[in-house]
């Protein structure tokens, strides 16, 4: 009988505690990997036929005994399946590349109306006017990764108020409906807050005003209301180029601004999603499937949860972010090495946007100089020259293989003749890369490369120069 997870739990030092006995039971443990309380690591010892399953609810991973043991003992597959008395033969084979069904269908915003337009375009420039005499302001932003030029660029303003307070106005000077406030039994007002005003357009149209709240302002009242949007707004994502190669994915549109203008002379865009639970809308969608990687750097919090409502929202936003990359297969995860979001790396840990950027994108996009980056392990990397002027196109086995030695951060070892003998990544996979593998095409593509170790990294080797 097959080594269960519990078992090899135990083995580590590791006790987990039953937490329910229905549908054979679910433990509870700490992390092996990342530590923790003891709630964060989970194990169904009944699943996968008695050989059980497991799942880190911080870490986002899981799988049977065979990936545990990789992943947390770092034997090879051969090792790990002598240890759990299972045959190496019996391997879960991936079937050929099938036409995936679209379930994600993008929603298409209309623009905003001309009198909303009308009105908020002077908003936005009164704003900005009063940005650019807020040293205190400018001060803020710059530290955070978006220096004046960025602020001129994207139109950033601050909302001074009037006379103090918060400005409101009829909603029917934008050209909105009026309604009724359910509260007061009176007509609702357009509310605009005091602080950061960030405006986001397409193609030269004003879709979007977001107002970004003091902090005093949250301290006194609405502490979970930190942004504010101008009602009568489209809310489609903000896109900081018409077109890019690559995309970066960021929350706020304050981190979108200022991963933008790190690569500005690089084919780099920048999305901000505005909330996490937001999607494409129908104008990025094809935009974002022709790109040949995306970065998704969404908000990372590290926190041990407290209450239900803590563990969900944690589930919650971990579904969230990793919906990007179950959606796109070029997608990547991408936080910033410390803190919670590019903002918070660039002021608080001193971080270099661009040399983060960098250490992520493929080679084949990097500018022409050599640069000298870090990774998220702290190790130099010395990323090669790169400048590429159109999306280039591969053949469909290279292509697929490219998309998931990316996707899954794996990589292959190749003799010279371009046979792959070694495969470190999810025995889910490895059928779907032997048979990629042994294309005639991708031998081909695999002895250009020339290099013992194939991983995505150094997958573009053939196009480089070209």
């Amino acid at each position: 009988m097959s080594v269960n997870v519990l078992d090899l739990l135990r083995e580590m030092g590791i006790e987990p505690k039953l937490i329910s006995s229905t549908n054979g039971g679910e433990w509870h443990s700490q992390c092996p990997g990342c530590g923790g309380k003891e709630h964060r690591f989970c194990v169904w010892p009944e699943q996968n036929d008695g050989s059980g399953s497991w799942w880190c609810r911080i870490c986002d991973a899981g799988g049977d005994n065979i990936e545990f043991l990789r992943k947390y003992c770092g034997m090879e597959y051969f090792e790990a399946c002598k240890k759990v008395d299972r045959n190496p033969e019996e391997q879960h084979r991936m079937p050929k590349r099938k036409p995936r069904k679209d379930s994600f269908q993008p929603k298409a915003w209309d623009d905003p109306n001309e009198k909303w337009q009308g009105r908020s375009v002077e908003l936005v420039e009164w704003a900005h006017g009063h940005l650019l005499k807020n040293s205190e302001q400018l001060d803020y932003l710059a530290k955070r990764g978006v220096p004046l030029e960025a602020v001129r660029r994207f139109k950033l303003g601050w909302n001074c108020g009037e006379m103090g307070r918060d400005v409101y106005r009829a909603r029917s000077a934008w050209g909105l409906p009026d309604e009724i406030n359910p509260k007061t039994g009176k007509l609702k007002r357009m509310w605009m807050p005091i602080g950061l005003v960030v405006p986001s357009f397409w193609q030269g149209t004003l879709q979007r005003v977001r107002f970004r709240r003091t902090p005093e302002a949250r301290a006194q009242w609405g502490r979970d209301m930190k942004y504010v949007v101008l009602p009568g707004s489209a809310m489609g994502p903000m896109l900081t180029r018409e077109s890019a190669q690559a995309w970066m994915i960021a929350e706020a549109e304050l981190d979108a601004i200022a991963m933008d203008y790190a690569v500005e002379d690089l084919d780099v865009g920048a999305i901000g999603l505005g909330s996490l639970s937001s999607k494409p809308d129908a104008r990025m969608m094809p935009l974002l499937q022709a790109s040949f990687w995306m970065g998704n750097a969404l908000d990372f919090e590290l926190y041990e949860p407290k209450t239900e409502e803590e563990e969900r929202s944690i589930q919650m936003q971990t579904k969230a972010k990793h919906w990007w990359g179950k959606e796109f297969s070029q997608c990547e995860r991408w936080p910033v090495p410390k803190g919670k979001d590019p903002g918070d790396y660039k002021a608080d840990h001193g971080g270099d946007l661009r040399e983060w950027i960098l250490t992520g994108l493929p080679p084949v996009l990097h500018p022409g100089p050599s640069i000298s980056a870090i990774s998220n392990q702290g190790e130099k990397l010395v990323v090669p020259p790169r400048h590429v002027e159109r999306k280039t196109v591969l053949p469909d086995d290279i292509e697929e293989l490219r998309a998931i030695l990316a996707t899954n951060r794996m990589e292959i070892r190749v003799d010279r003749a371009g046979w792959a003998w070694s495969y470190d990544g999810p025995m889910e996979l490895y059928g779907r890369v032997a048979d990629l593998s042994h294309q005639p095409v991708v031998m081909a593509w695999l002895r250009e490369i020339g290099d013992p170790v194939v991983s995505w990294r150094n997958f573009m080797k053939p196009m480089e120069g070209k």
